[in-house]
């Protein structure tokens, strides 16, 4: 018998009333969540939906699964039954009138090594890249991703309410990018079709995103729902010291990390300019990239306002 999901699963006691102890009909359902926080009582059943001996032994399966004996049970109480229960817990599940937010954004890169990124996921454990801070420079090359981490599941992750903006007013790379969502682990996917090598970015949320109860966005994290998420970001491949210039300082850098391979003592990620998890002078690895970018600045120019209301 295959294991309920969802809210069901957090069921982990139910308690019955009944009117003589004859296994009459059963009148009332209590369930309580796993981690004791929601208590609800729901006389959710009636002389049309009534549970028998069958009905109670489902449930009991499916309260304890791992220590149930299954008696045998007729699969036409299977459905009648989880019907019900489901019936109750609609019923008295409390509403949840907290916005969602948006936990992180993380930059990455498809063709990033997994060394590289186990030095540059800040700790945190993401297993993605970098978790992004407002007006902080990128020095790696091959950013070709990112990563919107929310903090529940969220309905409407689509265009036109994700935009990712460059100096350039010309360039959209919202166009030229693909998004997907993992209701799993709540999380949505900017993926672009070529990477960027030196820009002033911002990424911008709607807050038409929403979330199951069409609760809006908290985007400007002001703890009420509603308000655009915004966040200004830099990439410019060789800029280790994070001035906005690629030069003789970030060579220095690159210098004192020189051989060191991620998880070593000296081992610099900002100076790993080509994200394979070593620093090396080859000139088709980290030092050919500083030669390409040598001398090069941000663009003067800032991105674009996003399209969409702040607040």
């Amino acid at each position: 018998m295959r294991k309920r999901s969802g809210y069901l699963a957090m069921v982990t006691r139910q308690t019955f009333r009944t009117t003589n102890r004859n296994r009459e009909r059963y009148r009332s359902l209590r369930i309580e969540s796993l981690e004791g926080r929601v208590c609800m009582a729901a006389n959710a059943l009636d002389g049309s939906a009534s549970l028998d001996e069958y009905d109670l032994a489902m449930i009991s399966y499916l309260a304890c699964p791992e220590s149930y004996e299954t008696a045998p049970v007729r699969a036409s109480q299977v459905a009648k039954t989880l019907s019900v229960i489901e019936l109750a817990a609609d019923a008295t599940r409390p509403a949840d009138s907290t916005p969602p937010t948006v936990v992180d954004i993380i930059a990455s890169g498809s063709l990033w090594g997994p060394s590289f990124i186990d030095a540059v996921d800040g700790g945190n454990s993401n297993g993605l890249g970098y978790s992004l801070n407002a007006g902080e420079i990128l020095p790696n090359a091959g950013i070709d991703r990112f990563y919107i981490q929310f903090s529940e599941p969220v309905v409407g992750f689509e265009a036109p309410n994700i935009v990712l903006l460059g100096s350039d007013p010309a360039v959209d790379y919202s166009i030229i990018s693909s998004l997907s969502y993992d209701s799993g682990n709540m999380r949505g996917l900017v993926q672009l079709s070529r990477s960027i090598s030196r820009d002033k970015l911002r990424i911008g949320l709607s807050d038409s995103i929403t979330d199951g109860n069409q609760t809006k966005l908290d985007g400007d994290q002001d703890g009420n729902a509603g308000g655009s998420f915004d966040l200004r970001f830099n990439i410019l491949v060789g800029d280790s010291n994070g001035n906005g210039s690629v030069n003789g300082g970030d060579l220095t850098i690159f210098g004192r990390a020189l051989n060191k391979t991620s998880g070593e003592d000296g081992y610099d990620p900002l100076a790993d300019w080509n994200a394979d998890g070593v620093v090396s002078s080859e000139p088709d690895n980290d030092l050919g990239l500083f030669k390409a970018g040598f001398n090069r600045s941000l663009p003067a120019r800032e991105p674009s306002p996003l399209g969409f209301p702040l607040g």
